[in-house]
């Protein structure tokens, strides 16, 4: 089974993980859904 992560990210937010990369250092906020996500608040 793959693991899959849909991003859904507004103009500015793409341009900067398209010129960088998703890194952590690059945001201040990251939204998650409720549910197989509980784990992104303590991973961070």
């Amino acid at each position: 089974m793959a693991n899959m992560l849909d991003i859904y990210a507004g103009k500015n937010a793409l341009k900067t993980i398209q010129q960088h990369g998703f890194k952590q250092e690059l945001f201040t906020t990251m939204l998650g859904a409720n549910g197989d996500l509980k784990w992104l608040p303590l991973y961070s």
